[in-house]
């Protein structure tokens, strides 16, 4: 009511909507048709981002979940009871399966699949492209506002720890404990907050180059038919192509 009065869209905006490749997969499933069930005219914006750099990410949400494996046995999971032993579905950023997935439910006129990346690197083209998806000028800035991560990324100093107190306590819900509080996920902040800057930018880089090892080519044709499809330069945007 409060966007109809005041002549705005309705914006739903969680990244679970998408559920996660390890823990929630078949989510995005049922909120897609859920969604479309309530608002069958939506119009879906995915967000999509270079592989390398999301699972790395995502180890670290597989962590604050209260996982403890390594990030070698993260990447290796093929095998075992989903219920027990979450896997890592590699399907899951296949982006131009994405894209199918979104327009057989909603319609192509109704999806778009932008990478972040370029929301971040051009403002006014990723806004050209939300004004022709609404059908409406939307007034974005040509910069984005900058500020303090919501939930930083763990240091491999912390994921460490964090791995080491999953072994002892497991808790599926950790990730939503407060950081301030003396709990595991938040004596894993303090610690990636005192991490110095070379032994966390090393971590990362140790932590690329065995996802990146792991990885190869699995994403390459996948990027070239999302690159093809919507016109993107995703080389130039760090996507193996």
């Amino acid at each position: 009511e409060r966007a109809q009065a005041e002549d705005k869209p309705l914006v739903i905006s969680d990244e679970a909507l998408g559920g996660r490749p390890f823990h929630q997969k078949f989510f995005r499933a049922i909120a897609a048709y859920r969604l479309r069930a309530a608002f069958p005219q939506a119009r879906i914006l995915v967000v999509a981002r270079a592989q390398e750099a999301v699972i790395q990410s995502m180890y670290g949400e597989y962590l604050r979940y209260g996982y403890a494996s390594s990030l070698e046995g993260f990447l290796a999971q093929q095998t075992g009871n989903p219920a027990i032993a979450p896997l890592l579905d590699l399907d899951y950023y296949d982006w131009d399966r994405v894209q199918d997935f979104y327009e057989e439910i909603f319609g192509a006129a109704q999806v778009r699949v932008v990478p972040m990346e370029l929301m971040l690197s051009d403002t006014a083209a990723v806004s050209g492209i939300v004004e022709t998806l609404l059908g409406r000028s939307i007034g974005v800035p040509e910069t984005l506002p900058t500020g303090q991560p919501e939930r930083p990324a763990l240091s491999a100093w912390a994921q460490g720890f964090l791995r080491l107190a999953n072994h002892l306590q497991p808790q599926d819900s950790r990730y939503r404990v407060r950081r301030g509080k003396l709990n595991p996920y938040g004596i894993a902040h303090r610690i990636g907050a005192l991490t110095p800057a070379a032994a966390r930018r090393a971590g990362k880089a140790r932590a690329r180059a065995l996802i990146e090892a792991h990885l190869g080519d699995r994403f390459v044709a996948s990027n070239r038919r999302f690159a093809a499809r919507n016109g993107y330069d995703l080389e130039a945007l760090g996507y193996k192509i």
